[in-house]
């Protein structure tokens, strides 16, 4: 199931005004693959687990959560990590803050509290962090942010795998004429234009054990299992993304 946006119209409702003008400042179309997914449940807090794109792309991707669930009239109360950085910034710090439900979240034990006091349902995070200023053989980085798949894992929630098509408009690439090992250049963030079309694809993600289990594994035996899930989920996000680019 398909849903598609092309910016605000009258007939809508006020909320999904708001976004979808927010969203049309940064992107002339949002094209959604999946959204079924994310239809079962909406009632239940997600993770999201999304591949990072540009460095700018984790925007793209909030901008367009927000404008599928004001489609659908559904209050679903966002949460995101930030860089403390972002909050320095005054565009970026007042969208934080409408992403965010109006907390400043900068780190896990704030995300934990307001997931255990249902202050959020929607939370997300991109691991391959700072390596998407990167340039690298697959079009998906390596993961640096580990800790989001161990403590999605540690407290059972559902994960949806987020992959998508078009930041790579808000970015130059400078490919060097050698390599580093699997590094082939950098990405230099470079927002000029609109994004023509975004588009994005949701993939449930089933962990190898339940919460109540992850949970008795020795620390270490859970970061090996984190590690190993890691590259799964990679692989399956490169996948995706090579399925979603050619479509």
């Amino acid at each position: 199931m398909d849903f598609k946006s092309k910016g605000p119209s009258m007939d809508q409702p006020s909320n999904e005004i708001f976004w979808s003008f927010i969203a049309q400042i940064f992107v002339k179309e949002i094209d959604f693959q999946g959204i079924e997914i994310l239809l079962e449940k909406k009632d239940k807090p997600v993770f999201y687990i999304g591949q990072h794109g540009a460095a700018l792309g984790w925007l793209a991707l909030a901008l367009a959560n927000r404008v599928f669930w004001s489609h659908q009239q559904i209050e679903r109360p966002p949460g995101i990590i930030f860089h403390p950085l972002v909050y320095q910034m005054p565009l970026l710090k007042n969208l934080a803050f409408r992403f965010s439900s109006g907390h400043k979240i900068t780190n896990f034990f704030q995300l934990i509290k307001l997931i255990e006091r249902g202050k959020i349902l929607e939370v997300g995070s991109c691991p391959e962090s700072s390596n998407c200023n990167f340039l690298y053989d697959e079009p998906v980085a390596p993961f640096k942010f580990k800790e989001w798949i161990h403590l999605a894992m540690k407290i059972d929630k559902d994960i949806v795998l987020v992959v998508h098509s078009g930041t790579e408009q808000w970015q130059k690439t400078w490919k060097w004429p050698f390599s580093l090992g699997s590094l082939r250049g950098v990405h230099i963030p470079f927002m000029t234009k609109k994004i023509e079309r975004l588009r994005l694809k949701m993939i449930p993600y089933e962990p190898p054990f339940a919460g109540a289990e992850f949970k008795q594994f020795t620390k270490k035996e859970q970061e090996s299992i984190v590690d190993e899930e890691c590259e799964k989920i990679r692989a399956i996000m490169i996948n995706e993304w090579k399925i979603l680019d050619a479509a």
